[in-house]
């Protein structure tokens, strides 16, 4: 498709874009859409809906699901921007990050799939604040992590609420801090901007640091470039450069000279060449501070949270960070994870410094799964109410690690700045 690469095209030609590209990246016969549905469903699912909205535009018949599939989209991100608009009424300084704002640049037809809210505030006091006034109407706390970024300590809280679109729950996660990195191999950096669109093409770039980037990244990237002006290109540039994203924003270029060529390019990255991914993840953990048991105990957090011998982490991080305090793992670059804890719990005098406490309640702060004994028995009945739906969305359950004592919900170190 060609065409003015200084605003999006029509609604008509960029379904038959989706369409056709989307064949294409998955190697799938064009004129048999449902084997391309059956391909993303597998490899893309979160753009399946935009793909069916994009055979409806085009006037293809579409089976009865399918239709029901588009409209539960619609219905959900109609219910998505009633609960953002509900944040902001609770917490007026609160900023999203990707979501709505992409999904607005989305024309008239197509859909985009949301699968959580990521809301950012300016201090920790106002991540529990928030997260107690959405408490009170409805949406319960999963979790609660605790990392360092620009030197301070920083708050991400998850929460989750049933919903009522086809049992689908939503999460909405809360952070003190807008974050570039996945918190463990790549330090987490803060990110600012007053533009929307500016935060979510930033946010779309650092993807790449967490997973690959797929289609859908390249067409919320492209649609979102066509919206900027002249200043938000410029901010996007110093954003890049400031974050070391040269890496991520050169490959995501190369997806959209490759796959949108209608889109206009990516600003470059200003200031000088950074290193790349990999390098910059050996450099963090090389460079981490402290002994050496700390730098292992931070690879097997890494493990635990993205890797598959969880088992094995789980039980090494518990031998290297016994009597390693919640703060001390956060001077060495460790993440904390939350305990939440029942009123009026008595907590004995060794762990009291390690408790986070405030309007959201007693939260116990540890750097491993294996909680301490006197807290097990308090929490044993938190994943009860986990909706296997919700478990599916997070990296995994701490209650199904044998060598765990239940945890309410994984760790969700991607929430800012995926969900995607």
């Amino acid at each position: 498709m060609t065409g003015d690469r200084t605003a999006a095209p029509a609604t008509a030609d960029l379904a038959h874009w989706v369409l056709d590209t989307a064949a294409e990246w998955e190697g799938m016969p064009g004129e048999d859409s449902w084997y391309v549905v059956d391909a993303l469903r597998v490899s893309q699912p979160h753009l399946v809906p935009t793909f069916l909205a994009a055979l409806a535009v085009t006037g293809a018949e579409l089976a009865p699901s399918w239709r029901a599939e588009i409209e539960e989209c619609r219905q959900r991100g109609r219910a998505l921007a009633g609960i953002e608009e509900q944040v902001r009424q609770l917490a007026a300084n609160a900023r999203t990050v990707k979501g709505s704002a992409v999904s607005a640049r989305y024309p008239a037809g197509l859909v985009r799939f949301q699968s959580d809210i990521d809301v950012v505030l300016d201090s920790t006091a106002e991540v529990l604040a928030l997260g107690r006034k959405l408490e009170t109407l409805g949406w319960q706390p999963m979790s609660l992590t605790a990392f360092s970024a620009g030197g301070q300590r920083q708050l991400l809280l998850n929460l989750w609420h049933a919903g009522a679109d086809s049992g689908r729950p939503f999460h909405l996660d809360i952070a003190s801090a807008e974050l570039v990195g996945d918190l463990l191999g790549v330090p987490a950096r803060g990110a600012t901007s007053t533009n929307e669109d500016v935060r979510a093409l930033v946010a779309a770039v650092a993807g790449r640091l967490q997973r690959p980037f797929h289609l859908r990244d390249v067409l919320d990237a492209a649609l979102l470039l066509a919206a900027l002006d002249a200043p938000a290109r410029q901010e996007v540039s110093e954003l890049l450069g400031q974050l070391g994203l040269r890496p991520e924003a050169a490959e995501l270029q190369r997806l959209l000279t490759r796959w949108a060529a209608w889109a206009p390019a990516l600003p470059a990255a200003a200031g000088r060449g950074a290193r790349r991914p990999w390098q910059r993840d050996l450099a963090a953990v090389l460079g981490m501070r402290g002994p050496a048991r700390q730098r292992l105990a931070r690879l097997c957090q890494h493990e635990l949270v993205y890797g598959s011998r969880t088992k094995l982490a789980g039980r090494c991080l518990g031998l290297l960070t016994g009597d390693l305090g919640a703060s001390q793992a956060a001077e060495n670059g460790l993440l904390t994870w939350g305990v939440r804890l029942d009123e009026g719990v008595q907590v004995p005098a060794r762990w009291r410094a390690e408790v986070q406490d405030g309007p959201l309640g007693a939260w116990l702060m540890v750097p491993t799964p294996v909680v301490p004994d006197w807290a097990a028995d308090l929490i044993a009945s938190a994943t009860e109410t986990a909706d296997d739906d919700s478990n599916a969305n997070s990296s995994e359950s701490w209650g199904d690690r044998p060598d765990a004592a239940p945890v309410e919900q994984a760790p969700r170190t991607d929430a800012v700045m995926e969900h995607r």
